[in-house]
């Protein structure tokens, strides 16, 4: 039981720090609907109707500031993040 709430907590903790450098997310719903999760996997922000609807519903949602999106796993991105601060530090 123990081992078990260790686990669960673990993973509301990973949601968390993943949740602060992601956005919600579309999914496809029952007969062409959609739906919109996150960014945390245990939040829901609703249905929609047309695939117009998500895509708004996921940029109203967007983080200020934030730049392009970036394709690829966590480690791709970390090291993209290491280059582009070296980058942006040896131009500043």
């Amino acid at each position: 039981m123990l081992a078990s709430a260790a686990a669960e907590r673990t993973g509301r903790d990973l949601d968390r720090r993943l949740a602060r450098d992601d956005i919600p997310y579309i999914q496809p719903a029952a007969e062409g609907a959609f739906w919109v999760s996150g960014p945390l996997r245990t939040e829901t922000v609703g249905p929609a109707a047309t695939a117009q609807d998500p895509i708004a519903m996921v940029i109203e949602r967007l983080p200020a500031g934030r730049g392009p999106a970036f394709v690829g796993t966590p480690e791709e991105l970390a090291a993209h993040k290491a280059t582009t601060r070296k980058s942006q530090t040896q131009r500043g």
